[in-house]
């Protein structure tokens, strides 16, 4: 699987390095994201001797050599798969991007709701005047 074709917040995550965006200390669902999803899914690389090809691709091209149709058919199989994986690992980490983002952003809306929400004596509201607010 090409590797660069994958955004590198995916490679971050899943190297445990915060990316762009990373609050730190930021806990995150447990899933298959980034290398684990990367590893389960290479049927391409799966089985990979010296050359680097792996077990599928050389099925696909010893069914070729012998005029198998199913050889050019297992190797269509095997780019399709990888192009949907690589999409997927995008999808996963536009998501990621974007819950990192919400998060920061929600942080910095309560911070600025709870300066705002301050008497003049510099302490919190009391909740019988944040109660005129919505009265």
């Amino acid at each position: 699987m090409d590797q660069r074709a994958v955004p590198d917040a995916v490679h971050r995550k899943a190297e445990g390095r915060p990316h762009t965006g990373c609050i730190a200390g930021a806990a995150r669902p447990p899933g298959i994201t980034g290398q684990p999803l990367r590893k389960k899914a290479d049927i391409a690389g799966a089985g990979a001797g010296k050359d680097g090809v792996g077990s599928t691709m050389q099925a696909a091209a010893a069914l070729k050599s012998h005029a198998f149709a199913t050889g050019g058919a297992l190797e269509t199989t095997v780019d399709m798969w990888t192009s949907q994986v690589k999409s997927v690992l995008q999808a996963c980490a536009h998501i990621s991007n974007h819950l990192d983002y919400s998060e920061k952003r929600h942080t910095q809306d309560d911070t600025w709701i709870a300066a705002v929400l301050r008497g003049r004596n510099g302490l919190a509201m009391p909740v019988s005047k944040l109660n005129e607010y919505f009265t």
